[in-house]
């Protein structure tokens, strides 16, 4: 908004900065409604069976997962509140930006660890892509992977020079303590999925 006044300021177009404020309020709604549902949606779309029954009701006008996304607005309503327990919005936002990285690259590294282990393993499976060089190619790339997302995940535990964090040790618990927790909440939604498939 900051550019677009000086612009508009410059352009002699003032009444033109409330109507662009406007249209952006208008897109940011839209944004945050795809935000919402999109990965409700997703995550019913490729993990389907996994979670628990009761996330998969569906709304009886608009069929989204109702209960899901009921539990989604209190998960994030939550996270808010603990981000902005930090002294400012900066830090605050970097706080959930950190999470989400380390949340994101976690994956990789399972990743990269079964390329290299599955090569030894099941070396004998019939594959789309196959790395070459062998065990030498699955270490190189697997072991370069590994490498790469480790020290990604080190630099989003590292917070920024400068940035006034409050209690350094305290934002650390918060950072650690709540991508563990998204860990085990997910650990223990496929624990009981495989249980359900073991009773069936």
């Amino acid at each position: 908004m900051q550019a677009i006044q000086i612009i508009f300021n410059k352009m002699g177009l003032k009444y033109m900065i409330g109507i662009a404020a406007f249209l952006i309020f208008i897109g940011g709604i839209g944004g945050i409604n795809a935000w919402i549902i999109g990965p409700i949606n997703m995550i019913f779309t490729s993990s389907k069976g996994i979670m628990p029954p009761f996330f998969t009701k569906s709304h009886d006008k608009y069929g989204t997962p109702v209960n899901a996304m009921i539990t989604q607005a209190v998960i994030v309503s939550l996270l808010i509140l603990m981000a902005f327990s930090t002294p400012t919005v900066e830090s605050a936002y970097w706080l959930l930006s950190a999470m989400t990285s380390i949340l994101y690259f976690i994956p990789y590294l399972v990743m990269f660890s079964a390329l290299i282990v599955l090569r030894y393993k099941r070396p004998d499976v019939k594959r789309l892509y196959k790395i070459p060089f062998g065990n030498f190619g699955a270490w190189l790339v697997g072991g370069i992977g590994l490498l790469v997302v480790s020290f990604s995940i080190v630099l989003a535990i590292i917070p920024p020079a400068g940035m006034e964090l409050g209690n350094l040790l305290w934002y650390e618990i918060k950072l650690v303590g709540g991508t563990l927790l998204f860990l085990i909440i997910g650990y223990l939604i496929y624990r009981n999925y495989e249980k359900r498939n073991v009773q069936h």
